[in-house]
């Protein structure tokens, strides 16, 4: 059976990535990773308005529940099905993940939105919105 993943090349922050989809067993880890992450800011949303100062709040609060080792899991698993055009070649984002993302921790981040937009693009899409996305939160809880 010649199964494959699918892959895309995405520009980021004036650089050339090519994002290929995680099996369904790395997409549930991150998943698992992205809720535990983002519940209290999601539910902190749904507590307010959707003020600027509100969407920060959230943010702080997802920021702030997130561990070392589930950045350092998340960071793994994006940086093996991440490539980027680098010193004339395609290197996979995991074998030049410190030096290539030294000094350019917005670029970092950035990769990180691409990577998982790209990957879980069904799901997002399905939520359709903020308000859709915050009543799947609230009905979970």
């Amino acid at each position: 059976m010649g199964l494959s993943l699918p892959s895309e090349e995405r520009e980021v922050g004036g650089h050339t990535f090519t994002f290929t989809k995680l099996t369904a067993t790395e997409a549930r880890k991150v998943q698992l990773v992205l809720m535990r992450a983002l519940g209290p800011g999601v539910a902190a949303l749904g507590q307010g308005s959707l003020s600027e100062g509100a969407l920060g709040d959230a943010l702080s609060k997802a920021m702030k529940s997130l561990k070392d080792e589930d950045v350092d899991q998340l960071v793994k698993l994006l940086a093996a099905s991440s490539r980027v055009q680098v010193d004339g070649g395609n290197k996979l984002v995991r074998d030049v993940y410190d030096f290539f993302f030294a000094g350019k921790m917005l670029l970092h981040w950035k990769w990180i939105g691409a990577a998982l937009a790209y990957n879980f693009s069904d799901f997002l899409g399905e939520a359709g919105s903020l308000g859709d996305l915050l009543e799947m939160a609230k009905g979970s809880q």
